[in-house]
């Protein structure tokens, strides 16, 4: 009968609960559950790589910082977009001139083949290619 008065209805044990619940209270429960699961060298050794690797993030960044205020010191924005906007105009203009010549090129092919006898190229062609190859076999 002891026992069950020990117990609740759902089968706990009451007095381990009283115990844990002592435990807790000092905090003791958990030091000697954890403490038993720990590596400690092995966290260390963690701790150590974490902190290694944010002094490292820390020294890229201060020198990314570094340029970035060095570089800064030594740009004239002004300077630069009077240069972008240089570079904009003389693409502009070299777009415009492509132009003009693409339609100054149509206007002489038109022109040139207004006067050009097709028949007449193709026979002198043709004639050409007859005296290059006499030349050579008389070498």
């Amino acid at each position: 009968m002891n026992n069950n008065r020990n117990k609740t209805q759902a089968g706990t044990n009451i007095n381990q609960v009283k115990k844990q619940n002592a435990a807790s209270a000092q905090g003791q429960q958990y030091q000697t559950e954890f403490a038993s699961e720990t590596n400690a060298q092995e966290v260390r050794q963690q701790n150590a790589a974490s902190a290694q690797a944010q002094r490292n993030r820390n020294a890229a960044s201060n020198v990314n910082q570094q340029y970035a205020a060095e570089f800064a010191s030594e740009t004239n924005a002004q300077e630069v977009r009077q240069q972008n906007a240089a570079s904009r105009n003389a693409n502009a203009t070299s777009g415009q001139a492509q132009r003009n010549f693409a339609a100054q090129s149509q206007q002489y092919r038109a022109e040139f083949a207004s006067e050009t006898d097709v028949q007449q190229v193709k026979k002198q062609n043709a004639q050409s290619q007859a005296r290059k190859k006499n030349s050579s076999f008389n070498q």
